[in-house]
This record gives structure tokens, sequence and C-alpha cells, in this order.
């Protein structure tokens, strides 16, 4: 006797049984599920509002809210207060989250890190910054390191960290 396709790439007899008792298996447990009761009342939205906490709005408070009781909670990164503040403009923001991540495309990623030792980008930003900063460096980390540093006033550091996004999306 040939063999056969049995069943959705079952090549034995032995697969086909252990898919049968597999389908047996999940008809056993949709079975064992009680319908729903019509005394009941009707199906209704529920939000999360915390752990066994559901309440019938959505809410968007800081730490109540529906969209924080279901989203990956992560550290804060250190050099996120150099992308996002309410001063800077999204799309600079978003370009220079791209480039402290190493997430822009193809061409860019490799010079993300060493965006300031070219000639260029080093001279654009001594230019931008070289009222604020006396000897800016072209080093990617000690860069970072001087924009977090919390001894400037807060305009310096907005100004700072304005040219940082722009010098960033200009390039």
């Amino acid at each position: 006797m040939a063999q056969t396709n049995l069943h959705m790439g079952v090549r034995s007899k032995d697969e086909l049984l252990l898919w049968i008792i597999k389908c047996v298996a999940i008809i056993a447990a949709i079975n064992s599920v009680p319908p729903p009761v019509e005394d009941a009342g009707g199906n209704r939205v529920l939000w999360k509002h915390g752990d066994d906490n559901y309440k019938p709005w959505f809410s968007s408070s800081r730490n109540l809210g529906s969209h924080h009781q279901i989203r990956v909670h992560r550290n804060v990164m250190e050099w996120s207060e150099i992308i996002w503040f309410s001063e800077a403009m999204p799309k600079f923001s978003f370009i220079s989250w791209l480039a402290v991540r190493n997430r822009l495309s193809r061409a860019d990623r490799t010079r993300a890190p060493h965006i300031l030792c070219i000639s260029y980008s080093y001279t654009l930003w001594t230019d931008l910054v070289g009222c604020f900063l006396p000897r800016p460096s072209p080093d990617w980390n000690i860069t970072m390191n001087t924009l977090l540093s919390p001894r400037r006033n807060k305009v310096d550091s907005y100004m700072l960290r304005l040219a940082f996004q722009r010098s960033i999306y200009s390039l």
C-alpha cells in the first residue's frame, strides 16, 4: 500500500493518531465551557484600572490609567531627558531618539555613534554650541555625559539639547 498524505501534512498513522487525540482534547475543552445564560445580562466593556479592578470608563491618568496597566514598564534611560523634553521639536526628538538607540536606516546606522567625528558634523556642532561649551568633544559618550550634566541653568541646558537634536537631524 502506497503512503499518502492523510491529512494536513500528516505523514504516518502515528502522526494521524496524535492529531486526532489533540482534536478530541480541544473539542472537550470547548465543550467544558458552559454556554452563556440569558439571565446573566449582556456583554459590557470594562477597562482595567488596577489589579482586579475594572471600571466601565477609560482613564489615562498617570498611575491608574488603563494604558499604564497593560503596557510593559521599563527603566527610564538616562539619556531620555536629552531627547524628550517639553520644548523639543517632535521631528528632531524622533530622529535623535533613533540615533541614540542606533536605529537609523542602514546607511546612517554605522554613523550614529560616530556622527560628531565627521569633519562637517563636528564643525556644525562646534558652531552651534561654541558659546555654551568651551571645548565641545566629537566623542559620542562624552557629548551625552556633557548634555546630562546638571551644572547648567535651564535655558543653557535647553539650548544645548536643541542644538544636539538639530545637529543630528540636519545630518
